[in-house]
């Protein structure tokens, strides 16, 4: 089993880790917790698209989703904390 965290501000981001997952992750035995980090500068709806596309390319794995507000390092660090993935996907910011 492993389990595996998004971080994700974008829906380009979600969908290039949903094509990595779709290779490597099992529906039955894999776990994926998506988090977005909304940034107070960004556009509001760009972390909430970015959780939607999680939830519809990653169905069959049932991701969990998360939107966080602040500082992404500062939020995906805390993440990390808190969830202790085994493998984290983090796109180009």
């Amino acid at each position: 089993m492993t389990d595996y965290l998004v971080a994700t501000g974008s829906v380009h981001v979600t969908a290039a880790a949903a094509d990595y997952l779709a290779e490597r992750a099992d529906p039955g035995e894999d776990s994926v917790v998506v988090v977005a980090v909304r940034e107070p500068d960004a556009p509001e709806r760009d972390a909430g698209d970015a959780v939607n596309v999680a939830r519809s390319r990653l169905a069959a794995l049932l991701p969990t989703a998360e939107i966080r507000d602040g500082d992404p390092e500062t939020e995906l660090l805390a993440a990390i904390e808190e969830h202790d993935p085994d493998e984290v996907l983090i796109g180009a910011h």
